[in-house]
């Protein structure tokens, strides 16, 4: 198993709370794809986002974290990656 420098760098730049948490919703806006994650404790939840053309089974362009709700973080999103 292959495993690429920027999968650790991410995993690693990852806070620990976030990376055990469900996920709530998953979807497409304009070339982006995102999913809206719970984090682990379900205090709060975040947001990865890739570009469309990226194979899914690579880590996440951006992973961004402390919103409130689901739909804050799907504002942040409209607002960032349309």
């Amino acid at each position: 198993m292959t495993i690429s420098f920027l999968a650790v760098f991410n995993l690693l730049d990852t806070p620990a709370k976030i990376r055990e948490g469900s996920l709530v919703k998953k979807g497409f806006s304009g070339e982006y794809q995102y999913e809206v994650w719970n984090t682990s404790d379900t205090t709060g939840y975040y947001l990865k986002v890739w570009k469309s053309q990226i194979n899914r089974n690579s880590e996440a362009l951006r992973v961004i974290g402390s919103f409130n709700s689901k739909n804050e973080a799907l504002e942040h999103l409209s607002n960032n990656y349309v």
